[in-house]
């Protein structure tokens, strides 16, 4: 492969990124199994904390897919938005992947941690539901969370 008449190009690498990564998911650099793991906060808020972890999202862009490897460096709180229906909601926690901002170098601009709010009294947030929340966006689902009345 080193030489003069030979290069790696975007389809090279896209080869090579598809023979090892198979799917989409929660890798374990951590070690333990605890990346991207969700916690309530305490004490308690209207916050839960995300534990740091790599995920791997597929994405499509230009007519070609790809895996982006997204790196939560650190324990992050993400806000729940409050729930005065009376009825019980259920949100989903979603890893948010932007496909049309352009990455930096190691590509953490992309990506966001964000709750999609169910319908009080109804289910989680359906695929569909996500896609209406964003478009452009490519999402992965990491947690369903109750929300009670507060």
């Amino acid at each position: 492969m080193n030489s003069t008449l030979t290069g790696w190009n975007d389809e090279d690498f896209t080869t090579i990124e598809r023979d090892f990564i198979n799917s989409e998911g929660i890798a374990d650099k951590n070690g333990d199994g605890s990346d991207f793991e969700v916690a309530e906060s305490a004490p308690q808020a209207m916050t839960v904390e995300v534990n740091d972890g790599v995920a791997y999202v597929e994405i499509t862009k230009n007519g070609r897919t790809w895996y982006v490897r997204v790196e939560n460096s650190a324990v992050e709180s993400v806000v729940v938005a409050p729930n005065v229906s009376g009825s019980t909601r259920i949100d989903a926690l979603v890893l948010k992947v932007s496909i049309t901002t352009e990455p930096n170098a190691s590509a953490t601009n992309v990506a966001s941690l964000v709750f999609v709010a169910g319908t009080p009294g109804g289910g989680a947030p359906s695929d569909g539901d996500i896609n209406t929340a964003f478009i452009k966006i490519v999402y992965f689902y990491l947690y369903h969370i109750s929300v009670f009345l507060n």
